[in-house]
Formats: structure tokens, sequence, C-alpha cells
């Protein structure tokens, strides 16, 4: 497949802080507003030890599903063209790069402080082999505007440069969403069990050709056994704008598609040493369908039901699976996670 060109005018990556952050109370979503130049977005309850709901898993519902993190103006034709393979080009105006996304989410930060849109991409977005970060502050779609851009941000971003993006079709970028969040900038040092896996998002490819993004934030919680990790789940709609299916899916596997569909399932509790699950359904414009707790990798999804592995566990602690079917009910607005 041919490649997508984006040039991008780097001199700090953007973080996204569109995205709504989980917490004691659920933040409505805001875009950050980057500038594009361009010359024309019941498992069975063991008797003994009882399931323990994962911090902040299922718990809530989401108040606002549509997302746009960057509230990047494209040409309208933008998202049709990165669809057909086109080859594509960006010019980035690069504040900051690094190896590290935990590095890179802070460098963003600090750009943020100081005025500047910030958005964060990875050279793999690029067609690169090495993967590096970097905070663009703009994207221009001609070397000519990137370098008013770079003039306009130099006395703010010192050392920015221009660099040109060949943008890999399906990738984030692509996508117009952010490779680490905003949020990754406020990971405590002392966590112990952050990976960097855990701070950079990434796409997922349905059965039926689309992709879904998994946008990886940091929630502050003290009191949360996952130190805060977060997975939203979005189906993305135009460049830099989704509809978030969920706000706090943890690990979301076993994408299924059927007639514009979507189900999948994120973890859910622990029952002794068993790691149970819910399964989530929308349709074809990322309305709910069906959340169907202590239930695993759908099996089979159809116009009005889903089928997915059944969990039990016994009270020696043994897991049993078992397929189960789920009917459809209309759908119901703030059913997922």
């Amino acid at each position: 497949m041919p490649k997508l060109r984006l040039t991008l005018v780097c001199g700090a990556l953007l973080l996204c802080e569109s995205c709504p952050r989980r917490g004691p109370a659920a933040q409505p979503v805001q875009a950050v507003s980057l500038q594009v130049s361009s010359p024309t977005a019941n498992a069975q309850q063991p008797d003994a030890s009882p399931p323990k709901a994962l911090a902040g898993v299922n718990q809530k519902r989401i108040a606002k599903r549509d997302v746009s993190p960057l509230g990047i103006t494209m040409p309208p034709d933008f998202k049709l063209r990165i669809e057909s393979g086109a080859e594509l080009a960006v010019w980035l105006v690069v504040a900051a790069s690094s190896s590290s996304p935990a590095a890179i989410s802070r460098k963003a930060k600090d750009l943020a402080a100081k005025g500047l849109h910030v958005f964060v991409f990875q050279s793999n977005d690029c067609g690169k082999e090495q993967n590096l970060f970097g905070a663009a502050v703009d994207v221009s779609e001609s070397i000519g505007t990137a370098k008013v851009a770079l003039d306009r941000v130099a006395s703010t971003a010192k050392g920015a440069y221009i660099r040109r993006c060949d943008v890999m079709p399906r990738s984030l970028l692509a996508h117009g969403f952010p490779a680490v969040d905003v949020s990754i900038a406020d990971v405590p040092s002392d966590a112990l069990n952050w990976e960097d896996s855990d701070r950079i998002s990434t796409v997922a490819r349905l059965p039926d050709g689309r992709d879904i993004i998994e946008s990886r934030v940091y929630v502050a919680d003290p009191e949360d056994v996952l130190e805060g990790k977060r997975v939203h789940v979005i189906l993305p709609s135009a460049f830099g704008k989704g509809r978030l299916l969920s706000d706090d899916c943890i690990w979301p596997e076993h994408f299924r598609s059927h007639a514009g569909m979507i189900a999948f399932q994120c973890a859910g509790e622990e029952a002794g040493d068993q790691l149970l699950h819910t399964v989530l359904a929308f349709d074809a414009n990322g309305a709910p369908l069906a959340k169907v707790q202590n239930c695993r990798a759908p099996i089979q999804l159809e116009d009005a039901a889903l089928t997915c592995k059944k969990e039990s566990v016994s009270v020696e602690g043994r897991l049993k699976l078992s397929p189960r079917r789920h009917p459809f009910s209309k759908p119901t607005p703030g059913l997922s996670p």
C-alpha cells in the first residue's frame, strides 16, 4: 500500500489533552487546538475470595462521546485521500525529540506551558525503522507554509526545525491522534509498574478494515491498584476526531466486527487468581449495544446478538469457559464502562 505523505513542522510534540480523564469527577472532552497551516482530526461468584473490581473499571458512564484531541483543521478531502492510499506528505515543525515516551511527554508539557499547541508523534508513523518521538507545534502541507510557521514560533521554541513526514496509512498520525498523551508527563517517577508500552497509544485493526485508537493516559489516583493506567478506546471518524467507545478499558483485546458493529473485551475483575472480563458491543455509529460482564473473547457478532465465552470460577479457583449468547436491546446511552 502506498505511503501517506504528511509534512510536519517540528519543534515540539503536541500532547493530547482532549480525551477525558478518569477520576472523582469525569472531565468533559476538551480539544487541544493545534494550528495547521495549509496552502489551500456473573462470573459465578466463588464462595471464598469474591471478585475484586480493578480500580476504575466498569464504574462510570461516559458523559461525552465525541472526541477531538487535536482540533486540527485539514483540507476537506484529507481523510478521503488517506483512505484511498494516496501519497500524502506533511511538514512538521518539531520543537523537541526523544527516544523515551516519558521524556517527550515532559518536554511537550513544558512547551505547552509556554503557550504552544503541541502534538506528540512517532517516527514510525513517517515510515522510519528506528522509532523516536517528537513534539510538533505546527503541521503544514507545504514547505513554504511550514517555514512561515517556524518563524512564528522561533522565539518560543528555540532550536525548532522542519521535518517532512511521509505519513504511513492507518497510523496514529494518519488518523490525527497523538502517540503519547499529555497526561503521561504526570506519571510519578517512583511508579513501579509503568512500562514504555503503558505510555504509548496504538492502533488496533478491525476485521472489516477499520481502525480503533487505543489512547493510553494517566489518571492521578493514589489508591488505584493500576497506578493510574487507563486506556480510551476510540473509533476514529475524521482526521483528529472520533467516537469514544470506552474511557476505561484495561487491556482491550479480541476485536470483532459485523455489519459495522464492533465488539471487544476489557479486563474487569479478579476472582482469586483468575482475571475476569467484560465484553462491550457497539453499533456502526458507536452507540452501545451490550455490556456483558464475566465474559471474554467475542466468538460471534450477529445482527441481534453476540456470543462470548462466559467465565465462572469454582471454589477451588478453577476457571471454566462456556459459550454465552447475549441478545441486543436498543442502544443505551452510557452503557460503556
